[in-house]
This record gives C-alpha cells, sequence and structure tokens, in this order.
C-alpha cells in the first residue's frame, strides 16, 4: 500500500475499533439488557459449549465487565440517544469513505488488505446480530 492508503487503513481501523463498536456494537450487544439475553447469549454462548443454566450467569457477568469497560472509554457517559446518532455518523464517515476511494473488489483496488478484514468483520457482525439498524432507530 501507498503511505496515504496506509494512513487512510489507519483511519479506517481506528474509528471502527474505538469509536463505532463502542457505539454500535455495545449498544444492540450489550448495553440493552433484553438484547444482551436475546441475541448476545444465544450467539455468543449457545456455541461455545457453555452449559444453559449458566448462560444467565454469563450474560449477566459479560454485560457488566462490558458496561463498566464502555464507562470508562466514555462511550458509555453519552445518552442512548448520543450513541446511536455517534453510531450513525461512525457508519457514514465509512461509507462516504469508502465510497470516495474508487472501485473495485477491495478497500484499495483489487488486492486485499487487512482494512477489508476489519471492515468486513464489524459490519457483518453488526448486520448480521442486530435486532434493530442503529440508524433506523435513531432517525
Amino acid at each position: 500500500l501507498s503511505a496515504a492508503q496506509k494512513a487512510t487503513s489507519h483511519l479506517l481501523r481506528k474509528l471502527v475499533e474505538e469509536s463505532a463498536y463502542w457505539t454500535v456494537g455495545y449498544e444492540w450487544r450489550w448495553a440493552n439488557k433484553q438484547l444482551c439475553k436475546k441475541i448476545t447469549g444465544p450467539q455468543y454462548l449457545d456455541g461455545l459449549g457453555v452449559p444453559k443454566f449458566m448462560i444467565g450467569m454469563a450474560i449477566g457477568s459479560g454485560r457488566k465487565g462490558t458496561v463498566k469497560r464502555a464507562v470508562a472509554h466514555g462511550a458509555g457517559r453519552h445518552s442512548i440517544q448520543d450513541r446511536a446518532t455517534m453510531g450513525c455518523e461512525d457508519m457514514a464517515a465509512m461509507e462516504e469513505t469508502l465510497v470516495s476511494l474508487g472501485e473495485g473488489p477491495f478497500v484499495f483496488g483489487d488486492k486485499v488488505s487487512t482494512i477489508d478484514c476489519v471492515l468486513y468483520g464489524f459490519t457483518a457482525n453488526t448486520l448480521y446480530t442486530a435486532a434493530v439498524w442503529p440508524c433506523d432507530a435513531a432517525s
């Protein structure tokens, strides 16, 4: 990758890891108790062989720790509406950046790079596990 592509890759990765995860993934996977029980437990714990009688306790423990980390990070200090708005702004910024980069099967053309994997992992996980698309809820 060129120096400019490496810089763009770095910015996109930081946007996903330091902002979008905490505003999109956190809210719909951990902060909301009902969605956490309905989505997080079955999708994350059922496949790990956690005994059924322990799933509720494991979800509660995981949720409690994640909520503490979100507050420490700063995202957890915002209202639900503010987190939804920030998450939608993150997603819109990613979309605009990717559209502006041009055409090709991957972010930087014909060859896959690390940022393709980062973006795919985040967007697929968000799209396929969110009970409500955050940007629909924010509008």
